[in-house]
């Protein structure tokens, strides 16, 4: 067992019984205590040894206390009694039982031995005679159970009190209630007799014990659940606290808890101090422990605080809280009760200048300074004229305080007088005098760089009202480390002098360091001086902690807006500086790593943006944000696959949240909705595509599945599907789509043996054995690949011949193939890449049927010769249809002007021309001849190789004389088709110049010198305009079924002579007729005439002859109110050949120039001049009595009709004829 010698360990005593209660003897040689088994046991303090006789109560005792003579113990429990034992035979005396029989909760002894006091759980106190066992005083009644009652030290008062009542201050003498404090406490124990020391649940108080007032407050710092059981020794030198397991001392100088515990192995529950305060018993479960305390925790009434200064601990304490008033009362008192103390005299004049009384102050330190010159007074007595403003006088009176100071101060006492200076308001002088004080010093400096610290801080807080902030960074900024400084007396002394706070001055000068870099706009200095602060280093008071927080929060708003402005600005670097200043400032912002992560993003760092959004996720797995910052991020990496699949995440999980974040799904993309959206597009782009196209990447065959499973299988197609998040974007898809598949055409001459369809089904072009042919389709698909084109189409094996529904389609859309391509490659045969300017137009290529249309139909076209080298290599231009160079020379080999041959589209426009450049073309396929043109006249009708060139033009003939109406188709000579009679039999004539066959254009001057010797004949007037309104509602020309339905003027041949031998070519047939309305004509056939009757000769070019229709000119006609013609002869372009309406006509020397309006009879007078212009009429022979055939002529029949002739005879002559 450890001996009563050994300080850090305690004796300990092992009970059979739970401990409730101890007490010490009067001389403190023994301890009682009260035992859960209803015994009182004694044991001596020395060695633990058990003493005298068990004393036995009739059940548990709970408390005991022992008289100061030593003569009596009392005790209590739950036997409802008090009981008086007599200590020398350790008997009872005698006992009281309570009324109502309620246990005994506590016990006190008065200081004189006669009385004793008991609280029940009746909620009673009462006094009794302690020799006679009468109840003197009570029952003194509270409103709840009383847990602890105390006879103040002189013995004339009583403090009764619960953990669930109030504090109540009796009259011992006679039960009067003198005082009620509005706290509930647990223990309680008096100092002195003015004073009570009590412990509630959740703090500690000082409070005046005559007033009430409450002289010190300390939060407890332990478990509040726990009662503080409180204890003090007879001579008040020491007091103690039990908190369950731990034992402390009260510190008075400090007044707090002193750091040194005592623990307990043990939950104590009773506490007790010898009278002299050198041991301590605690007991609790079955144990009691005794520890020696060398010497009791006193207080020195005169104890040295700071350097200078001499002050008890609670004036310390009261003087720090600025609890000036109390400080006065307690000075004063002192003053009272110590007589005529300089030290008292001093402070209270200093306490006095804290209050700004600086009269009384002035004569406190005077007085202070009469009973005993001493520093300290001097420095009151000059903070005192200061204080009025008498600057000289206080440094005269402070002066005076040298004389009194020791050499090893006197360096301090000048910064006590610089910050007098300061305080008295001459701060700059007095911040002067500091930094020169420590310029002179070597050593020792930590307290004179805190004060002038302190100094910067109160001139930087000055600036700072004021608005000049660079001065208060300026201040804060030179402020040097001031290290560890906490409990320099040093600095307590100018901190009582003052009321500078020296324990947080670090935190202030962070502080109002932060706020000017705030208000100057520094939001990065102050972010990074705010994070210098050491938050954790030490627990802040509410004030501190609610301005880190408020400024936390500042800072990140400032540094919000300043990122939001920068991310608009594009300045995304200082976005991000921003952003990351905030997570310094907030680490757990989802919304700032969002945006931060959108920064990084947009200056393509990746990596660093999708850390940001996994992190944003990680700390809110639920919100969608966090997955579209890592989906941006993704996608913008590259990775398409992982962003789909974040997007996937997130549309589930907003799917597993709660309602409102469902609805939240609805704003979001499904990938499968944008995969839908994609095939779709890729479908309607590919409507117009090739049946089949080259992959140039694999150099397989691809259909429209494929190549579409193919794209799915493309980053660009992922890349695609991962682009829409918030909406799909049709158009961005179309224009994604159109990209991909974008394809090429090949254009060049078959040179037979060519790789076909079947030939390379199924397998790669790229693994087959080379031949020229295959090294031809190589090198096509290898000059695609290289121009950006995965996609390729040959006519030579993207096309299954063999299936004659796909050869039909083919054929019908390849002009729209190559029209729908991106480009066209040409390769140029028998073109070597060392030719001259003009081999293009000398080429195979430009003599082969279908090589027209694929000129005509592609966008982009690229020629390269032989060997595949680009043709004309110094040409910059790609597209050569662009290229002056190249239009120059198939502008030659056409016969038509670059800028009209650039001008031709698809369709009924232009026919006569389209024929002509068609008719030096051949193929090999004579059926090709025709089956080139569908897409150049946009028509469609069955292929059938076999039939044979003529019935393969009749048909395609028919199909555009229908839809045109254009009758210069009729405008040739040669041999007549079999298909039907009024055709060609070869598509070469159209070589033939078409003026022969038409009028000719009439000059304005010409015109007008007609016009007015028409004009003189009144009755033709009439005529005229009757034979206008007969052709203007003629019907075009229409072939249907073989047969050709022909609008006309007819002319009847009235006698044939022939034939007659031509001078020029014997082989050639010449007849001679007359008609009435025409004179002598001259026919010249191979054809035999004889026994041929009621030949006609007809006028077929009717629709030309129109004047057109201008906006603004009334053409209303009786019976033809809408009828308009859309023939211009006033814009002929200067070109080899031009257009009128839909009809080609040859051009004149200067344009016709009308006048507008033109009124109808006029109109009619001008159709009426030019039917009397020459024209190539077309010689008919009839076939039966409604039906006529042509006779084919081998040249132009030109005839006119005589000036005789009337527009009335002509009316007659009007006929609508069907020719086979």
């Amino acid at each position: 067992m450890p001996t009563h010698s050994d300080a850090s360990k305690p004796l300990e005593i092992v009970h059979n019984s739970g401990i409730n209660s101890v007490a010490f003897s009067p001389d403190g040689t023994y301890i009682l205590a009260a035992c859960n088994d209803g015994t009182i046991q004694q044991w001596r303090v020395s060695d633990g040894k058990k003493m005298g006789t068990t004393m036995k109560a009739d059940d548990s005792v709970l408390v005991v206390a022992i008289s100061s003579d030593g003569k009596w113990i009392v005790s209590g429990g739950l036997d409802c009694k008090v009981t008086v034992w007599d200590t020398k035979t350790q008997k009872r005396a005698f006992e009281s039982t309570l009324a109502n029989e309620k246990w005994v909760n506590a016990l006190d002894v008065s200081p004189g031995s006669t009385r004793f006091a008991s609280a029940s759980s009746d909620c009673t106190v009462n006094i009794w005679s302690l020799t006679t066992g009468q109840r003197l005083v009570g029952p003194l009644k509270h409103n709840n159970r009383v847990d602890c009652v105390a006879f103040s030290p002189d013995g004339d008062h009583v403090a009764t009190a619960g953990a669930y009542d109030c504090l109540r201050i009796w009259d011992s003498r006679d039960g009067n209630l003198l005082l009620e404090a509005p706290f509930s406490p647990e223990s309680l124990v008096w100092w002195r007799d003015d004073q009570i020391f009590a412990s509630t649940r959740f703090t500690q108080r000082w409070i005046n014990a005559l007033s009430g007032s409450l002289l010190l407050e300390y939060p407890r710092t332990s478990d509040a659940t726990a009662k503080v059981h409180l204890a003090i020794s007879r001579n008040h030198d020491t007091l103690a606290g039990l908190d369950k397991h731990i034992v402390r001392l009260w510190d008075h100088t400090t007044h707090a808890w002193s750091s040194t515990t005592h623990e307990l192995s043990y939950n104590g529950c009773t506490i007790a101090l010898s009278p002299d305060g050198h041991h301590l018993v605690t007991g609790g479960e079955d144990k009691i422990s005794i520890w020696n305390l060398p010497g009791g925790v006193s207080e020195d009434i005169d104890h040295q605080n700071g350097v200078f200064m001499h002050l008890t601990g609670v004036v310390q304490e009261l003087w720090l809280q600025e609890n000036f008033g109390l400080a006065m009362e307690v000075l004063s008192r002192d003053i009272v009760l110590h007589g005529k103390s300089h030290h008292a005299y001093s402070n209270r004049a200093l306490v006095q200048a804290r209050l700004k009384k600086w009269s009384n102050a002035l004569v406190d330190a005077e007085m202070s300074i009469d009973i005993q010159p001493s520093v300290i007074g001097c420095i009151a007595k000059s903070v005192a004229l200061c204080g009025q403003g008498r600057h000289e006088d206080s440094m005269q009176a402070f002066d005076l305080a040298f004389c009194y100071c020791g050499a090893e101060h006197v360096n301090y006492l000048l910064l006590v007088k610089s910050v007098v200076l300061f305080i008295g308001g001459l701060r700059h002088h007095a911040i002067s005098r500091t930094t020169d004080l420590i310029k002179s010093l070597q050593s020792n400096l930590s307290h004179y760089h805190v004060v002038q610290a302190h100094m910067s801080l109160l001139l930087a807080e000055a600036a700072i009202d004021s608005n000049d902030y660079d001065h208060a960074i300026q201040l804060l900024t030179s402020t040097t480390d001031l290290g560890e400084f906490s409990h320099l007396p040093e600095l307590l002394t100018v901190s009582l002098l003052t009321g500078w706070n020296f324990d947080t001055l670090r935190f202030k000068i962070h502080k109002k360091k932060c706020e000017a870099l705030f208000a100057a706009g520094l939001t990065g200095g102050a972010v990074a001086s705010f994070l210098e602060t050491d938050l954790g280093a030490e627990t802040r008071l509410k004030e501190e902690t609610e301005w880190v927080t408020d400024f936390r929060w500042r800072c990140v708003d400032k540094l919000n807006q300043l990122g939001d402005v920068a991310m608009d600005a594009a300045a995304h670097d200082d976005a991000t500086a921003y952003y990351s200043s905030i997570l310094t400032l907030d680490p757990l912002s989802t919304d700032v790593l969002i945006k931060r992560s959108k920064a990084h993003g947009s200056m393509g760092d990746w990596e660093a943006a999708l850390k940001d959004a996994n992190d944003a996720i990680a700390l809110d797995p639920s919100h969608p944000r966090g997955y579209e910052s890592k989906h941006a991020a993704l996608h913008g990496a590259g990775q398409f696959d992982e962003a789909i699949e974040t997007l996937n995440d997130m549309l589930l999980k907003l799917e597993q949240s709660p309602d409102q974040q469902t609805q939240l799904h609805d704003h979001y993309v499904n990938p499968l909705h944008t995969i839908a959206a994609i095939r779709k597009s890729a479908k309607h782009i590919q409507r117009d595509f090739p049946l089949i196209l080259f992959d140039t990447e694999n150099g397989h065959l691809c259909d429209e599945q494929e190549r579409i499973r193919v794209f799915e299988a493309d980053t660009k197609f992922k890349q695609l599907v991962s682009s829409m998040v918030l909406q799909i974007d049709d158009a961005a898809i179309n224009q994604a789509v159109q990209e991909y598949f974008r394809y090429a055409t090949f254009s060049h001459t078959w040179e037979g043996d060519e790789p076909l369809y079947h030939d390379i089904l199924h397998q790669s072009i790229q693994g087959l054995a080379g031949s020229p042919k295959l090294v031809k389709l190589l090198m096509f698909c290898t000059i695609v690949r290289e121009a950006g084109f995965r996609w390729a189409w040959s006519d030579t094996c993207c096309i299954n011949k063999t299936d004659g529904a796909v050869l039909q389609e083919s054929l019908t859309s390849m002009f729209q193939w190559y029209h729908e391509s991106s480009l066209t490659v040409v390769h140029l045969k028998g073109v070597l890449s060392d030719s001259k300017l003009g081999a293009l137009k000398a080429s195979l290529w430009n003599t082969r049927a279908w090589t027209l249309q694929e000129f005509f139909a592609s966008k982009v076209i690229r020629f390269y010769t032989e060997d595949w080298k680009p043709y004309l290599p110094h040409e910059d231009t790609f597209n050569h249809k662009e290229s002056p160079f190249v239009m120059r020379e198939m502008a030659l080999a056409t016969g038509i002007d670059a800028k009209e041959l650039l001008s031709l589209r698809p369709g009924s426009e232009n026919v006569r021309q389209k024929l002509r450049l068609a008719s030096t073309r051949y193929a090999t396929k004579q059926e090709d001849i025709a089956y080139s043109l569908f897409g150049i006249f946009d028509v469609s009708i069955p292929v059938t190789y076999g039939e044979g060139q003529r019935r393969a033009l009749g048909r395609l003939l028919q199909e555009v004389l229908t839809r045109s109406g254009d009758a210069t188709i009729l405008a040739w000579t040669g041999k007549a088709s079999d298909y039907n009679s009024c055709l060609p039999a070869e598509i070469t004539v159209y070589h033939e110049p078409l003026s022969p066959h038409l009028p000719s254009l009439i000059p304005d001057d010409e015109m007008e010198t007609l016009l007015s010797e028409l004009e003189t004949s009144p009755t033709l007037h009439d005529s005229a305009v009757e034979l206008y309104d007969r052709l203007v509602f003629l019907p075009t020309p229409r072939l249907v079924s073989r047969r050709l339905s022909l609008s006309c003027i007819v002319f009847l041949l009235r006698t044939v002579s022939g034939p007659f031998t031509a001078k020029d070519d014997p082989s050639v047939r010449v007849y001679r007729a007359t008609a009435s309305a025409l004179g002598e004509v001259e026919i010249r056939t191979s054809d035999d005439l004889a026994g041929l009757t009621n030949l006609v000769l007809v006028h077929p070019w009717l629709q030309i002859l129109f004047d057109p229709v201008l906006p603004h000119e009334d053409m209303i006609a009786d019976d033809a109110e809408s009828f308009s013609v859309h023939v211009s002869w006033a814009s002929e372009p200067p070109v080899s050949s031009r257009s009128v309406g839909r009809i080609s006509i040859p051009p004149v020397a200067k344009p016709l120039q009308l006048p507008s309006p033109l009124d109808k009879t006029t109109r009619a007078l001008r159709l009426f001049a030019r039917l009397r212009q020459p024209f190539g009429a077309l010689l008919l022979a009839p076939h039966s009595s409604r039906e006529y055939k042509r006779v084919a002529t081998d040249n132009p029949i030109v005839v006119r009709i005589r000036k005789e002739v009337s527009p009335h005879y002509l009316v007659d002559k009007i006929r609508t004829l069907d020719i086979l």
